[in-house]
């Protein structure tokens, strides 16, 4: 019974962090953090007083945001990667489509050097 409270109670706590990380998003747009880097989430934690517990949650969110800029940044990056896979595919696509469309005409349309070849026999 205990560790069913618990979970129940981390959990809650996590869903907490996690708002008051949604909620210092959206304090990151609306603010300036050149000029303090950290005033989102100060921002974020209005109506907590001041001490520990301010600390601990203003730990939390900001770890909470890192993981969340870290999971954008790969997310980015494979979406870059899949879109130049994608890129290349298309350039090796259109290299054999124009391949095949050469060989289908005759010879002498395609290759400079076949007349040179006849000529000298």
């Amino acid at each position: 019974m205990k560790s069913e409270s618990f979970s129940t109670k981390e959990g809650e706590y996590m869903e907490h962090i996690k708002r008051l990380a949604d909620e210092a998003e959206k304090q990151a747009k609306l603010l300036d953090l050149k000029i303090s880097p950290v005033l989102h989430i100060t921002k974020a934690l209005q109506g907590i007083p001041e001490g520990r517990e301010r600390d601990l949650l203003f730990g939390e969110v900001r770890k909470e945001l890192n993981k969340r800029e870290q999971k954008r940044k790969r997310d980015q990056k494979d979406l870059q990667e899949a879109l130049n896979q994608l890129e290349k595919r298309k350039k090796q696509e259109q290299l054999r489509d124009a391949w095949r469309h050469q060989t289908q005409q005759p010879r002498d349309a395609w290759d400079p050097t076949f007349d040179n070849q006849e000529e000298e026999s």
